[in-house]
C-alpha cells in the first residue's frame, strides 16, 4: 500500500520563512560600518529596531535569533546611527577587534558582505619576514628582509610591541597583528644577541655565534622564517646534532674507564671547544665531571694544545 502524507504539504504553507542574516560593512577613514538585515522571505527587517516593535503584526519573526544578531553586532559596534540605521565604531582597539575577531563572529550568524573600502585595509597576522643567517668568524650576522614591509615599518612595529601593544596600524591603515606568533619569535631573535629594534635599520644583525644552536631552535618549528642559511652555519648545525658519532674519540687509555653518558659528555665539550664555544658540564654530584674533563684535556694536549689553566678548590688537587 501506498502512503501518502497530505497533511504535511498543507501545514508547510502556513510555516513561517527561517530568518536569514545579512551583515554589510563599510569602512570610511577610521570609522567601520555595520548594516544588519534579517530576510523573511521577501520581507527584509533590522535587527536593530525595537525587538516590540509591531510584534502582534509581524508573529513570523524569529526575535531570539535577532536578539542573538544584536548582541554580537553591539559588542563590535557599541555606537548606533539611527538616521541610517547602521552600527558603528571609530576607536582603533575597536576597529582592530572588527578585523580580528568580528568578521568571523559575524560569518557564523549569516552571510558578510563587504565593500572594497573594508577589504582593502588588511589584518595582517604575520610579517612575511625571512631571516638569513651567515658565520663570520664568532658572529652570526642576521639579515632579517620582507617582501611586504620596509625596514622604517618593521622597527615601528617592534616598538609597539615592547610597548606590550596588541596591534599597530601601518601608514596605509593595515592592522598588524602583535600578537602573532612570529613576531614573538622574531624579537626573541633580537633579545637573544641583546640587539635594538632599530638594529633592523642596518645592514645586518650580528649576534654571538654561540647563539646559532638557540637561533635553530628557535625556528624548529617555523621554517618559513629561515632565509638562505650558509654553509658554515648548516655544518655548525649539524655537528652539533650528530654529536655521538662524532670522531672526538676518548684517549686509548681512558677508554674502557668511561661510561655512555661520560663519552658523550667529552664529545660535548670538546664539540664546543672545537667551535670556540664555553660551556658547563651539569652533572650531579658523583658522576664523574671530573674524569670528563680530564679526558678533554688529555684529548686537547694530544691535539696540540701545550697549557690549560684549571682553577678548582685546593681539595680536588
Amino acid at each position: 500500500a501506498t502512503i501518502e502524507d497530505k497533511a504535511t504539504k498543507k501545514v508547510e504553507k502556513y510555516i513561517p520563512p527561517k530568518a536569514e542574516a545579512t551583515f554589510y560593512l563599510d569602512s570610511e577613514g577610521r570609522t567601520i560600518t555595520c548594516i544588519p538585515e534579517v530576510c523573511y522571505g521577501e520581507r527584509k527587517h533590522s535587527p536593530l529596531e525595537a525587538r516590540q516593535k509591531n510584534a502582534l503584526s509581524q508573529t513570523y519573526r524569529d526575535y531570539s535569533k535577532e536578539k542573538q544578531i544584536c548582541n554580537v553586532v553591539n559588542e563590535f559596534f557599541p555606537e548606533y546611527d539611527e538616521t541610517r540605521g547602521q552600527a558603528y565604531c571609530e576607536d582603533g582597539e575597536a576597529s582592530y577587534r572588527v578585523y580580528r575577531e568580528g568578521v568571523d563572529a559575524l560569518m557564523q550568524l549569516g552571510e558578510v558582505k563587504c565593500t572594497d573600502r573594508f577589504q582593502s585595509r588588511k589584518f595582517r597576522k604575520n610579517l612575511g619576514v625571512r631571516i638569513g643567517v651567515s658565520i663570520d668568524s664568532d658572529l652570526l650576522n642576521l639579515d632579517l628582509t620582507s617582501s611586504e614591509l620596509s625596514a622604517e615599518e618593521l622597527v615601528e612595529i617592534f616598538e609597539s610591541y615592547r610597548l606590550k601593544r596588541k596591534y599597530h596600524v601601518l601608514k596605509n591603515g593595515d592592522f598588524v597583528d602583535l600578537q602573532a606568533p612570529d613576531v614573538a619569535l622574531i624579537d626573541q631573535v633580537l633579545r637573544a644577541g641583546n640587539s635594538k629594534v632599530k638594529d633592523l635599520l642596518g645592514e645586518k644583525i650580528r649576534i654571538p655565534a654561540y647563539r646559532a644552536i638557540y637561533l635553530d631552535k628557535l625556528f624548529e618549528d617555523h621554517e618559513e622564517l629561515y632565509g638562505h642559511r650558509d654553509r658554515n652555519f648548516r655544518k655548525l648545525i649539524k655537528d652539533f646534532g650528530t654529536i655521538k658519532d662524532s670522531e672526538l674519540e676518548v684517549h686509548e687509555s681512558l677508554a674502557d674507564r668511561l661510561r655512555n653518558y661520560q663519552v658523550y659528555g667529552h664529545k660535548w665539550l670538546r664539540m664546543l671547544a672545537q667551535y670556540g664555544f664555553g660551556g658547563i658540564l651539569a652533572d650531579e654530584m658523583g658522576l664523574g665531571k671530573t674524569l670528563q674533563m680530564i679526558s678533554v684535556l688529555l684529548a686537547e694536549k694530544e691535539t696540540g694544545v701545550k697549557t690549560s689553566l684549571i682553577v678548582c678548590p685546593a681539595s680536588l688537587v
